[in-house]
């Protein structure tokens, strides 16, 4: 007898993604964000049965990404291409005024959508004063965000001089695991890692983010996932 096949339940996923333009060109080309960056994320969460659905604009073959003038444009957000990084504290993300006026000058245009900003180049100011740049990514989960910060929730900062192909990809799933670097074998080898590499079984923004087949009864489980917050119906029984 031939083998049952097996319904793949599909949850979707609204993402919506933005490029901050200083109004001289782009660290990476827009192209290489719509085919590389974006493509590898929906296959990376297609191997966990999650959709990602970008806008479109009619006539297009492809997913529609926004350019929005950084220069002069969003109050509060500096002209020259860099933006400063939330950070955790305790166990809080706080979400410094520049992003803060950015989430909030350019929010989500489709409810329970999650917002990808691309910026030039992410800065965050450390110990002693110093200002580190070349930060890759980052993202605000939900439970992380404080009560009064709450609106900034499920939004990811991608700095282009620095990121890779795989780095929307590992912050999504922050986003939707609900989660930081702390929980389910994140930079571990075992069977519980969400965001696997083939080759050396770290969770880092190099490795190829293949979700193990392993690591789906984590991702069902996960309120994020299953929240209405995100427009994510629950996995069948």
């Amino acid at each position: 007898a031939g083998a049952i096949a097996q319904a793949v339940v599909e949850r979707v996923v609204k993402v919506e993604p933005v490029i901050l333009s200083t109004g001289s060109g782009f660290a990476v080309p827009i192209n290489t964000i719509r085919d590389l960056d974006l493509k590898t994320a929906c296959e990376r969460m297609a191997t966990a049965g999650i959709k990602l659905e970008f806008p479109t604009k009619p006539g297009s073959n492809g997913p529609t990404v926004d350019v929005v003038l950084q220069t002069s444009t969003i109050d509060g957000v500096s002209p020259d291409g860099k933006i400063e990084e939330p950070y955790p504290s305790g166990t809080a993300v706080v979400v410094p005024s520049e992003p803060g006026a950015l989430f909030t000058a350019l929010p989500t245009t489709s409810l329970n959508a999650v917002r990808v900003y691309f910026a030039a180049d992410l800065v965050k100011t450390v110990v002693g004063g110093q200002i580190n740049t070349g930060g890759k990514g980052v993202s605000t989960p939900r439970s992380f965000m404080t009560l009064t910060q709450r609106p900034f929730a499920n939004k990811i900062l991608i700095g282009m001089l620095a990121r890779t192909q795989w780095t929307l990809a590992h912050e999504l799933m922050h986003v939707l695991m609900d989660c930081d670097h702390s929980k389910y074998g994140f930079h571990s080898g075992s069977d519980s890692i969400w965001l696997w590499s083939e080759t050396n079984g770290n969770g880092t923004f190099n490795d190829t983010k293949r979700i193990r087949h392993q690591s789906e009864p984590n991702l069902n489980q996960r309120g994020a996932i299953r929240s209405s917050k995100l427009a994510l119906p629950p996995p069948l029984p």
